[in-house]
């Protein structure tokens, strides 16, 4: 069971603990003939079975899921670009690096796993379980205290060769987490290490759906044909609805790309894509302003950086 978990500098969010502990000092009186237990219990340890978020609109409620769902990624799926994930916040300057770190009980054990990495790869990946470090890289150093050296099956020289092969670029940069890689096709070197991989694969899941992103296109222009106005002057009033409801929301621009320019674009959240009445494929590409925290403006994807309930309320 996920007891805690920690996300640093992760799109909207600075920096958050998750504590899914049962905090409470006591047990209720007869909690061991409820028919809902108020918490589950292994190893001493009691966890709530049910944790609710709440918080005012664009205030980083679906960002949490969405940190926790690249966790599981990185650590559950072998040869994960963290690279490729790399999304820190943009708002609030002066952060550099993305770190997660998780701590999960199962059957009295306790696994602790910590990844940080930047836009040029990894930067820390630990793993300890009941407080003894198995493994832990730092950069270029990469050490792994629990294992004897002398060991012919597993000793950490024959390790550090996987690490360097499996996980490193050809300038020996690391960019794919270790712990998957030792866990899906190296499981027989150490049972510590391929038991912490089983353990962070199969114990936490994460569901979780998407807003349907191409009503707002459609919906401006019904209101500009309603209200005789301009597209600008739609959107701004459109902006100016969302900022009532407590979303930081400067302005927001919808562009039409058709022919060559909409096949020139590849991104993902780059475009919704339509087909006209004629049989047409066209794309429509939406883009948010915010502020920074030295005031500089900074434009957004809406579609892949904006909150669910941002979407949702445009």
């Amino acid at each position: 069971m996920l007891t805690t978990f920690k996300i640093t500098n992760y799109r909207s969010i600075k920096e958050l603990t998750l504590n899914f502990t049962f905090n409470e000092k006591r047990a209720p009186n007869g909690y061991q003939g409820l028919t809902r237990m108020p918490f589950i219990e292994d190893g001493g340890s009691r966890v709530v079975p049910c944790l609710a978020l709440f918080g005012a609109n664009a205030a980083g409620k679906s960002n949490i899921i969405r940190a926790i769902r690249t966790f599981l990624l990185l650590v559950q799926q072998k040869k994960i670009d963290v690279r490729k994930l790399y999304d820190p916040n943009r708002i609030i300057t002066g952060g550099v690096s993305t770190r997660f770190e998780a701590e999960i009980i199962k059957s009295g054990q306790r696994y602790n796993y910590v990844i940080e990495y930047a836009a040029d790869g990894i930067l820390k990946e630990t793993l300890i379980v009941n407080s003894r470090m198995i493994y832990s890289f730092n950069k270029e150093k990469l050490l792994f205290p629990a294992i004897k050296s002398s060991d012919p099956t597993y000793g950490h020289d024959k390790l550090a060769r996987i690490h360097t092969v499996e996980c490193c670029t050809s300038d020996n940069t690391a960019v794919y987490p270790f712990l998957p890689i030792l866990g899906t096709d190296f499981g027989g070197l150490n049972p510590i290490l391929s038991n912490a991989f089983t353990v962070f694969k199969d114990n936490v899941r994460v569901i979780f759906g998407d807003v349907n992103p191409s009503l707002l296109p459609f919906a401006i222009d019904t209101l500009q044909r309603m209200t005789r106005k301009t597209k600008e002057e739609v959107l701004q009033q459109v902006i100016e609805i969302v900022r009532k409801l407590d979303v930081d929301l400067l302005s927001l621009d919808i562009t039409e790309y058709g022919g060559e320019h909409f096949n020139a674009l590849q991104h993902p959240y780059d475009i919704v894509r339509h087909e006209s009445p004629s049989g047409k494929e066209f794309g429509i590409m939406m883009h948010s302003k915010h502020q920074t925290d030295t005031g500089e403006l900074i434009a957004f994807r809406f579609l892949e950086c904006e909150s669910e309930g941002t979407k949702r309320l445009t």
